[in-house]
């Protein structure tokens, strides 16, 4: 009876799991469905006040006698490009929790197949330990691509704020190319921040009941 208990439980376990995992892989698509929708509409919007405005109103116009046209535009882009960052933490957060509903998945088909080692020939899925699959994604993961669209998407919005900002009449490219660099290998730092602190403290606590069973199998 005991043993039928413990499989109904990883049964539920398992079933639930991965209803939170498809819940989230869907929430995490709206996000990013978001992001492109803000984008391009704020994207297309700022551009069609700074292109009217620019024909209406001369360059000493200010708008409620604060900012001009262009700095109301160039404003605009920051703003938008921040929201675009804070979309950018929330997909990682998110595809991080996917991760670890991933990972409890594995650990259950992986309880099943040393309970039932007749049953691991036909598991196509992985059975792999409670740290695989990793935080931090390689190359050949979309998402990592989609953390890349992000943020070169962020890094050129912040550029093109601080040039319309400013009315810098001579764009200089190789500069701009730096500084769309600069920021975006520090979005990526953030992308790696954010996965080896959760990592961290998710080994932390796996490891930690783990501990205290070889404490107590010593006694």
């Amino acid at each position: 009876m005991a043993n039928k208990d413990e499989t109904d439980f990883m049964l539920e376990e398992y079933k639930q799991i991965a209803k939170a995992f498809s819940d989230l892989y869907i929430q995490m698509n709206n996000i990013l469905k978001l992001y492109l929708t803000l984008i391009s509409i704020g994207s297309t919007a700022i551009v069609t006040i700074l292109t009217v405005g620019s024909n209406l109103f001369s360059e000493t116009t200010t708008i409620f006698g604060l900012l001009s046209i262009e700095q109301l535009a160039g404003t605009s882009f920051f703003v938008l490009a921040i929201v675009g960052m804070t979309i950018l933490a929330s997909m990682i957060g998110t595809r991080i929790e996917m991760l670890r509903y991933a990972r409890t998945i594995n650990c259950i088909r992986g309880y099943f197949a040393n309970k039932h080692t007749e049953i691991k020939n036909y598991l196509v899925l992985p059975t792999y330990d409670d740290k695989t699959p990793p935080f931090f994604e390689s190359l050949n993961r979309p998402f990592i691509w989609q953390v890349i669209m992000l943020s070169s998407l962020n890094s050129i919005l912040i550029i093109v704020s601080v040039n319309v900002y400013f009315s810098i009449p001579q764009i200089n490219f190789i500069g701009n190319v730096f500084f769309v660099a600069l920021i975006f290998i520090g979005q990526m730092f953030m992308y790696y921040g954010i996965c080896w602190s959760r990592e961290k403290e998710y080994i932390a606590k796996i490891e930690k009941p783990k501990q205290q069973e070889n404490k107590d199998a010593a006694k």
